[in-house]
């Protein structure tokens, strides 16, 4: 446990994000006087994708109380859900992971001899269907981390889990 203190800490003071993470809601601790974690803060910028979500995760690990056994089966569902999250993630451009653009043809019959003609670039159709694929190869992953982390955690951890995991609602203006 002192080492998941420790990485937390770590990881935290990187990503600037766990000290707000950490921190009880203004409106309180949650049911159960469970503490509740804010929405994460926006990225800083050239903050590298995912860390902000494995802060997160190392907080609700601190959270929630993974034990020393519990560990492996936490380390597999945050591993699967950073993968996950990251191959699902935003796009910057309708070409990104495709290769770059080739050079104009050579005019036929001018090919070095021996030489094979280059392949064509893939259709934006294959490139989606290898998108989708690898999606779903990792969203298989994290539903298998998912259920053996459901079966390592005691019910009250799960219910703390849950909480930390959904949004917190907006805040409104001071009750009148």
């Amino acid at each position: 446990m002192k080492r998941t203190v420790m990485t937390t800490l770590l990881v935290a003071g990187l990503a600037g994000a766990a000290l707000p993470a950490l921190a009880v809601s203004p409106a309180g601790p949650g049911p159960e006087g469970q503490a509740q974690l804010p929405p994460p803060p926006m990225p800083a910028r050239g903050m590298q994708p995912g860390l902000e979500l494995a802060a997160r995760l190392n907080a609700m690990e601190t959270l929630i109380g993974i034990t020393e056994a519990q560990e492996p089966a936490w380390r597999e569902y945050a591993a699967a859900l950073l993968s996950f999250m990251e191959a699902a993630g935003p796009r910057h451009g309708p070409h990104e992971g495709a290769p770059a653009p080739q050079e104009a043809p050579q005019e036929a019959g001018t090919a070095p001899e021996g030489a094979q003609a280059p392949a064509a670039p893939p259709l934006m159709a294959e490139r989606m269907a290898e998108r989708a694929l690898d999606l779903g190869a990792r969203a298989e992953t994290l539903k298998t981390a998912t259920a053996a982390l459901r079966d390592a955690l005691e019910p009250g951890q799960l219910q703390a889990l849950a909480r930390a995991e959904r949004p917190e609602p907006p805040h409104r203006g001071a009750p009148q």
